[in-house]
């Protein structure tokens, strides 16, 4: 179990780990296959962030998931929110560039044909060596 709580706010006596944990684990711990669903992926946009806003962590969850497509040969793939001017897939873009990953983008706006429906993927999941699941509402960016 993982809790998404803003990071300057006190741990309640519950949690057991962060999402920052939880995926950071997963990721490290994957042996045959990472798929992930998001709204978008700015893990890497965050560096000029303070610590306490997760800019290091990002950067951190997007090298894990590099050494474990590179280094490792674990299989990941993407589905995410169809990327706009205002939402750009840098991360997504780089990982397919270096082979790390497979993306799929979806116009979830449209996605009857008709742009009737209107809809986001705001559901974010990642879901490892097909038995190890985190579903939850924190984005992937730092």
């Amino acid at each position: 179990m993982a809790t998404s709580i803003p990071i300057d706010l006190p741990t309640p006596a519950y949690a057991t780990l962060s999402t920052y944990q939880a995926w950071l684990s997963a990721i490290s711990n994957a042996q045959k296959s990472i798929d992930i669903g998001c709204y978008y992926m700015t893990l890497t946009d965050g560096m000029g962030f303070p610590s306490g806003q997760g800019g290091a962590q990002g950067m951190l969850v997007y090298k894990a998931l590099v050494n474990a497509a590179l280094e490792r040969g674990v299989k990941i793939r993407i589905v995410q929110q169809l990327p706009s001017a205002r939402m750009p897939a840098y991360d997504t873009a780089n990982l397919t560039a270096i082979g790390a990953a497979e993306v799929r983008s979806i116009d979830f706006a449209n996605v009857d044909g008709y742009g009737k429906l209107g809809g986001i993927l705001h559901t974010k999941l990642m879901v490892v060596d097909g038995k190890d699941a985190y579903v939850g509402s924190a984005n992937m960016g730092s």
